[in-house]
């Protein structure tokens, strides 16, 4: 996913094989989930600044976790 740190939007490069997008706070607080990824771009812009960790789910149920920092 790119960019990071991110602003506004985070945009995957293959959102075809995403099944579930989860971002928790550092306290581990899932604030925000997208079940169903119907473009490439993900709106992050309610979020608070601060770190994140987003969980990426495939279709095959491999789980990525990623760093995710919102200014």
């Amino acid at each position: 996913f790119y960019p990071n740190p991110a602003l506004d939007y985070i945009y995957f490069n293959n959102s075809d094989d995403i099944s579930q997008i989860e971002i928790y706070d550092i306290i581990g607080k899932l604030v925000l989930k997208d079940d169903l990824m119907t473009n490439d771009a993900l709106n992050i812009e309610k979020l608070k600044k601060g770190n994140y960790l987003l969980k990426i789910i495939n279709n095959n149920n491999s789980v990525t976790t990623r760093k995710l920092i919102k200014k």
